[in-house]
């Protein structure tokens, strides 16, 4: 690792790096806004301090505490009774020794500052208080202090050395169980409870500062402990605080602690709030991590993370996890208040109801209000609560003042049909109303603001109620209309109509919003019909199949929109944005070359209307995605320049409406895919260090948005293809233990996903996500276990074939899966190889043939080809074998073609055809650029041809080749690797040849 000194050379004049503690305070948190914005503002322009900053382990007494085995280094005696064994770790400012208390004969974990006298005061302050702090404390869930003192100005801290794993490392494997985590709680509260009970606050309670013995250590047994399954340590008391201190001790504005584990008061840096609650808050933190396995507030950056602690409530924990007890997340949730008032007054309090919940007594805490809870969140959110709370009450008043309309309205229509103009104007005004609130709260604002999903859903339902009625009413009324009877009235119930279904779609009623929109259309139809040359109508139709389109997938409906919209695009300019957004959906079901077209004409639209509103985020948005969708279209016709050009383009308009419109889902979204798309691009260009840094962005955007909006399942399936995309990517890398972390990650949110809610999309990310673990585990030559995973894949997608065989990327997965598994199974099990390959064969030839343009395709069915062929050969089915090389050959790149022919030469042979085998070994011979192992299989088809010649002469000519080829720069090169050269010697294709004086003669030339 490079080690720093306090200042560096300066990386431009007048300007010098951050020191070393500076960096690792930036890494944690722990400084002031404005420092954080000043190193920010380095880093982005120095990449030896980002380098170096991404070396840096986190600074906690876990890992100096954590034993490790005896070092071979020679025994050292830098404190008086103690002999140093080797080091443990460094952190920020203090080193810790494995070292052997002589006196006692006993090992502890030794505490210094790395730079003795020469550091610098105040971190000696800092290390003599904790050493202070920590003395006083005796506790069997706190690692205990065997000795304090001073070497020759230096402090040290003795300590018993903890043997186990950390929480954090524990949570890697996901959440525990509910009762675990409660026994885990109840004893580190009681031992806060203790540092409380002594004026000491920790202020840096997290999981990684939990230590988990794997045994009780001798000093619990002494003080009577009983053995427990889990048995937790906190160490780590660097950031402590005794309430007798003075206040001056902290300074002021510094961030003390780890973001996602502070307290809102800590978050904001007011350190004079600071009390017990605070523990109780990360307490808390440390509960939900514990049920959840991951904790409330997750960020790309630590501002970020500051924020959502400041100011937003956390996703309550049976939202994520619905097994765990209400009980236990009421406890949690108390803990975590924003307001310390309203957490635990003490960790007594807190360990008093979890004993209480552990025995099944009624817990002394309630959950809050619903009401409480609106009024804590209007308070942080002033702006958005108040727009919400004027769209409910007018929503609210809508619907009130409607009921009341429509009593009024039927008793007038019974009484006095003079009164139908007067009822037509109030419904006119009804309808108005409602089409306002409802796209400025139910569409708009609701569907982007965190935890507001349910109210969002609670007044599209309303509406949805409201509509029927009028929908209902409307197709009851005959009122005439001046000039053309119940036209106007026929207008209205369709564009009713029409609106229902698009609320049913954004609540996942596709069915109902099926029903809504096709009699819309009806309706309309019948109303362009008997109205020609109205473009209102026209558009209103089209918007109709539009909407009918998204819900059920079928291009006709996007088609039928189109041929609607383009007469009337240039005199009536109010359809150009319904008519690109009809094109950009038709787009995606068609071919290439018309795709493309498509999309330039998008874009061409788009970028015309803009020039009347270039502050329209909607087109915008539309102008981002077509773009992007150009770029994915180069990228898959490999026309590469292209792709680069389109994707960077579309990325720097998201990210600008990302920064205009923070908040907006649908924007960080797209970014997020566009970001995925431009790491691929620089995957296959071979520049992985920004392909990691794209990667590792777009799904850091991907986790924030399922924490922020849980319930919006396709954040958390785009989340899962996230990770499986960075798994592939790591594969390509060679990077393969990081590819099966992240390939588990994404088979985990698939798993939770789809046993949360069943669905056929989430079934295939599940099977894909098995699929692509079976990849990476082969990559680690652990075939035993990928060959499981790949079975799974393989079922699990034969399930949804058997449901719908019509999906074409679950034809392609399954081939894949089907392929990949055939080769692990061929070698031991070739029956059962063969059979996968040949529904491999199946599906991706299928594909391949309905999508000529997909290149991907295409290469996919030629590799099962290939392994289709070489099950036959492993079964000595060669005559097969050859038709399926002929397969793979005309699937083949070019490059690819001579090997292949080669292949397809000796199943010709073996079948008892040798003519094809002659053939190909005369064209092949004379081909420049062969390297070594191809002329090594020519050589052995050569000797082969030779062996059943019917000649001698024709023998001899063969045998002649088959040394020339052996003999070759290139074979040579290749036969000196004694690998090689042994398999020269016992190869069953040579046999014959070795009783040739000349094959002595090249085994001596290979020997020199």
């Amino acid at each position: 690792m490079e080690t720093r000194t306090e200042t560096t050379e300066p990386a431009e004049p007048g300007q010098k790096h951050p020191t070393q503690d500076q960096i690792r305070a930036f890494s944690a948190g722990n400084l002031s806004d404005e420092a954080l914005n000043q190193i920010a503002e380095h880093l982005a322009h120095c990449d030896s301090c980002t380098t170096w900053m991404e070396t840096l382990p986190e600074d906690t007494l876990v890992q100096l505490l954590r034993s490790v085995p005896e070092s071979t280094r020679p025994s050292l005696r830098l404190v008086a009774g103690y002999d140093i064994v080797s080091e443990l770790a460094r952190g920020g400012m203090g080193v810790v020794y494995l070292a052997r208390q002589t006196a006692l004969g006993r090992d502890v974990a030794l505490k210094m500052i790395h730079r003795g006298p020469d550091a610098h005061p105040e971190e000696l302050s800092r290390f003599r208080r904790e050493a202070q702090v920590i003395a006083t404390l005796r506790h069997p869930n706190i690692a205990q202090v065997f000795d304090v003192g001073e070497q020759d100005g230096t402090p040290y801290i003795a300590m018993e050395v903890v043997h186990g794993l950390t929480l954090a490392e524990l949570l890697v494997d996901g959440p525990m169980d509910p009762q675990k985590a409660t026994q885990l709680l109840i004893q580190l509260a009681d031992a806060v409870g203790h540092a409380h009970a002594r004026g000491i606050i920790h202020r840096d309670l997290k999981p990684s500062n939990i230590l988990i013995e794997a045994e009780p250590s001798p000093s619990t047994a002494a003080l009577g402990e009983p053995s427990q399954s889990i048995h937790p340590k906190i160490v780590d008391f660097g950031l402590a605080k005794q309430t007798t201190a003075m206040d001056g001790e902290t300074v002021t504005g510094h961030l003390m602690g780890t973001p996602k584990y502070m307290s809102p008061e800590q978050a904001s840096g007011a350190h004079k709030s600071i009390t017990e609650t605070t523990d109780i808050y990360s307490l808390g933190v440390v509960l939900y991590e514990a049920l959840v396995g991951r904790s409330p507030f997750e960020g790309s950056t630590a501002l970020e993370v500051l924020e959502q602690v400041r100011s937003t409530d956390p996703v309550r924990p049976r939202a994520l996890r619905p097994s765990i007890p209400r009980d236990l997340e009421t406890i949690c949730l108390k803990c975590i208040d924003k307001n310390p008032t309203d957490r635990y007054a003490s960790a007594a309090d807190l360990l008093e109801d979890l004993q209480r919940f552990q025995n099944g007594f009624a817990i002394l805490a309630k959950p809050t209000p619903y009401l409480i809870r609106l009024w804590k969140l209007a308070r942080r959110f002033p702006i958005q609560s108040s727009l919400a709370l004027c769209a409910l009450l007018a929503l609210a008043s809508l619907l009130a003042s409607s009921l009341v309309f429509n009593q009024r309205l039927s008793r007038a229509l019974r009484e006095q049909r003079s009164a139908s103009q007067l009822a037509e104007k109030n419904y006119q005004t009804a309808l108005e109303a409602v089409d306002k609130t409802l796209e400025r709260v139910g569409f708009d604002q609701l569907a982007n603001q965190p935890g507001m999903e349910r109210v969002r859903a609670d007044m599209l339902a309303d509406a949805v109620r409201l509509y029927e009625k009028l929908a209902e009413y409307q197709s009851q009324t005959d009122s005439p209309s001046t000039g053309n009877p119940n036209l106007a009235v026929l207008e209205q119930q369709a564009d009713a109509l029409s609106k229902l279904g698009r609320i049913r779609t954004l609540l996942g009623q596709t069915d109902l919003a099926r029903d809504n929109l096709s009699r819309a259309i009806i309706i309309q139809q019948r109303l362009v019909r008997d109205v020609p040359d109205q473009p209102a109508l026209i558009h209103g139709l089209a918007i109709s199949h539009v909407n009918l389109g998204r819900v059920t997938k079928d291009p006709k409906e996007f088609q039928s929109a189109l041929d609607l919209l383009r007469p009337i695009r240039d005199t009536y300019p109010a359809c150009r944005q319904s008519l690109v957004q009809a094109i950009n959906q038709l787009s995606s079901f068609q071919e290439v070359d018309q795709k493309e077209t498509m999309l330039e004409e998008v874009r061409e639209l788009t970028q015309s209307a803009l020039s009347e509103s270039p502050a329209d985020p909607s087109l915008r948005l539309t102008l981002g995605q077509s773009t992007h969708n150009l770029g994915l279209l180069y990228m898959n016709t490999h026309r590469i320049e292209q792709a680069e050009e389109s994707i960077a383009e579309a990325l720097s308009v998201f990210r600008k409406l990302v920064i205009d419109h923070d908040g907006v889902y649908e924007y960080q979204t797209s970014l997020a895919e566009c970001l995925s798309a431009l790491a691929n691009l620089e995957y296959q260009r071979g520049d992985f260090a920004d392909a990691m840094q794209h990667m590792n962005e777009c799904y850091a955007i991907r986790e924030l948005l399922v924490a922020r909006y849980p319930a919006v399942l396709e954040h958390r399936e785009a989340l899962a293809r996230s990770y499986q995309t960075h798994a592939s990517s790591l594969i390509s890398m060679q990077n393969h233990s990081e590819a099966i972390e992240m390939a588990r990650r994404g088979l985990d949110v698939a798993e939770r996903l789809q046993a949360e809610h069943p669905r056929r999309q989430h079934a295939f990310l599940v099977a894909a996500g098995h699929s692509l673990m079976g990849s990476t585990l082969l990559a680690n030559s652990r075939a035993d276990e990928a060959a499981k995973s790949f079975e799974q894949a393989c079922e699990t997608f034969e399930e949804l074939l058997a449901q719908s065989s019509e999906e074409i990327s679950y034809r392609v997965q399954a081939g894949v899966a089907c392929m990949n598994y055939s080769n692990i199974l061929r070698p031991a099990a070739p029956e059962k190889a063969l059979v996968y390959t040949d529904r491999a064969v199946s599906l991706l030839l299928d594909a391949s043939r309905q999508n000529p343009s997909r290149s991907d395709y295409q290469s996919y069915a030629y590799n099962a080809c290939g392994a289709h062929a070489q099950s036959f050969e492993a079964l000595a089915r060669h005559s097969e074998a050859a038709d399926m090389w002929r397969k793979a050959i005309e699937l083949a790149p070019k490059e690819d073609v001579p090997w292949l022919k080669l292949r397809l030469a000796f199943a010709s042979l073996r079948s008892g055809a040798a003519q094809p085998a002659v053939e190909i070994a005369q064209q092949t011979v004379d081909l420049n650029g062969l390297d070594g192992p191809f002329l090594y299989d020519l050589a052995c088809l050569f000797n082969l041809l030779a062996d059943q010649a019917g000649t001698e002469t024709e023998s001899l000519r063969f045998r002649n080749s088959a040394f020339e080829s052996l003999n070759r720069p290139a074979t040579l090169e290749f036969l000196k690797q004694e690998v090689h050269r042994n398999q020269l010697t016992v190869d069953a294709d040579l046999a014959s040849l070795r009783s040739d004086p000349r094959f002595d003669l090249l085994l001596q030339q290979l020997a020199r």
